[in-house]
């Protein structure tokens, strides 16, 4: 049975709704320009409070559902856009196909195929040869005698060939060298921080020591290997509503309470913020929430603009650097929660880079308590350059965006005006920005709209104000290590970096039973980082 903080908590989020509609935010919201959303937080926090008849605009607040569009007022999907061949989208996965095959089964087939090899070798040469001496020469001399012995040799030398061209892909694969630690990376396993009495207590409390599973040889094995095989219990969540001020948009908060007593005042509060494409139904944001929520954490996985059926009621798309999103729902939880209850932060990959450059702008303002980075970078113009990321990985993370973004949303009539041809042909994730991304969000160039997303411009890093672990490997495919900014630890004491060789990408498989643990070493360093934070902050 619900207990009565958990009551009361859900009456004042009804005041909250309530409060909205003062203001407009439960109704149905027209067209808005999307804002560049890099001055969001400053936009909030520089709007002038003139007299009126109602109190002063709230910075977010929970409201209503968004409408969706009425049936009888979707347009047929008869544009040109949607009706681009099949295979323009899926030509380059197609292409990152083989290579992807090739980085997760070439350090496993390579050796059997090698083996073959030398076995067919010597095996063919013995009969071609016989007793003569077994040169090169010789070898090649009987296989074109006319024989069934010639299409022996031929397929000797196709096998031969793909062993080499196998190889030659493996050898040329950072990812791999990363894992064994031969790479060209700059940054280097470690747990980096400003070394003061506080970061010393804090930083005994992480559980920061990891177990690779050996027969995961590389970062690719390491970031593929739970999304294929791992099976979590689904978590049941409420979902809820927050307003943004800043362009009128609905964001969606899926919340999931602690027990059958729902929400504790006495324990922290946890936000989450998933990668991209993602959402609160995947497999690592649910092991963090069932984890939290067995030691009375309240968790809040907030839903990024568009994915799992929230609506867009304008053509403002989730942007890499919308942290106005975040801002309304951090002030909106914040409104209802107690005083005394903590509220910390943890972001996924895209969620990861998000939540780095909110901190990085509200300095002192940021609503919580403490946050865990989890393979985001912060320097997103030196991870464009990571081939390992856009030739292999990028295609599969664009063409989801396509179906995300443009699919679901042709109909929409802020989509209109917007010419999609180009969006639709692009074939990583940085063209996908280029041609949709950074117009809609504002920004001329594509360098302009990844400058904003980082974190690490403008001395932006020493502007973070409370602890932020950030959580990487070397050998992470998709996210460059070298866009940590270890420097800065020793200008700001909030800072810490857990660096380990191996774990992929929002990986890190444990052991030699991985599927036992499952994402259980990315939660530990979540909860004991936050709880050792917690602890040392206020005693």
């Amino acid at each position: 049975m619900p207990s009565n903080a958990h009551m009361q908590l859900l009456d004042r989020i009804l005041q909250s709704i309530n409060t909205g509609r003062m203001h407009g935010s439960g109704g149905p919201r027209g067209h808005f320009d999307a804002p560049s959303d890099a001055q969001a937080h400053a936009h909030a926090q520089t709007q002038t409070q003139t007299p009126t008849q109602t109190p002063p605009q709230p910075e977010g607040c929970f409201c209503e559902p968004p409408p969706g569009l009425h049936p009888s007022e979707r347009k047929p999907k008869t544009r040109l856009q949607f009706h681009i061949p099949m295979f323009v989208w899926n030509w380059p996965v197609l292409r990152a196909v083989p290579r992807l095959l090739t980085h997760m089964l070439g350090p496993f087939v390579l050796p059997f195929m090698s083996a073959g090899v030398v076995v067919w070798a010597r095996r063919l040469t013995k009969r071609l040869i016989g007793d003569a001496p077994a040169t090169a020469a010789n070898v090649v001399h009987e296989a074109y005698v006319p024989s069934s012995a010639s299409g022996s040799f031929l397929g000797l030398v196709a096998l031969a060939g793909a062993c080499v061209a196998m190889a030659m892909l493996i050898f040329r694969d950072e990812v791999m060298w990363r894992s064994f630690g031969r790479g060209t990376n700059h940054v280097q396993p470690g747990f980096y921080y400003s070394n003061t009495p506080r970061n010393n207590r804090i930083a005994a409390g992480v559980d920061e020591h990891y177990n690779p599973t050996w027969w995961l040889f590389t970062g690719t094995h390491a970031t593929l290997y739970p999304f294929l095989t791992y099976t979590i219990e689904e978590v049941r969540y409420k979902r809820m509503w927050v307003w943004n001020p800043v362009d009128g948009e609905k964001v969606g908060l899926d919340i999931a309470f602690p027990s059958d007593k729902g929400f504790q005042p006495d324990r922290p509060v946890l936000l989450v913020l998933h990668g991209l494409n993602g959402g609160s139904k995947e497999l690592y944001c649910m092991d963090l929430v069932k984890r939290a929520c067995a030691q009375g954490y309240t968790c809040v996985v907030m839903i990024a603009r568009g994915l799992m059926q929230t609506p867009l009621t304008s053509a403002n798309l989730f942007n890499g650097t919308r942290t106005s999103d975040l801002r309304a729902t951090i002030v909106a939880l914040k409104d209802v929660l107690p005083s005394d209850t903590k509220m910390v932060g943890c972001g996924f990959s895209m969620g990861a880079i998000i939540l780095n450059n909110y901190l990085t702008r509200c300095g002192d303002d940021a609503g919580l308590e403490a946050a865990v980075s989890l393979s985001g970078g912060f320097d997103s113009v030196k991870n464009s350059l990571y081939d390992a990321s856009r030739k292999v990985w990028q295609p599969f993370l664009v063409y989801a965006l396509k179906k995300n973004f443009i699919t679901e949303n042709l109909d929409h009539p802020g989509f209109q005006e917007i010419d999609l041809h180009r969006a639709h042909r692009a074939r990583d994730v940085i063209e996908f920005d280029t041609a949709l991304s950074a117009p809609l969000a504002g920004f001329p160039t594509l360098e302009d709209y990844y400058r904003e997303m980082s974190g690490n411009y403008d001395d932006r890093m020493d502007q973070i104000r409370i602890p932020l672990l950030a959580l990487h490997a070397v050998d992470d495919p998709i996210v460059d290590v070298d866009s940590i900014p270890l420097a800065h630890t020793a200008t700001n004491a909030n800072l810490f970096f857990l660096v380990t060789m191996n774990g992929g990408h929002v990986g890190w498989p444990t052991g030699v039973r991985p599927n036992q643990s499952q994402f259980g070493f990315m939660s530990n360093v979540v909860l004991s980082f936050c709880h050792s934070a917690l602890t040392c902050a206020h005693g």
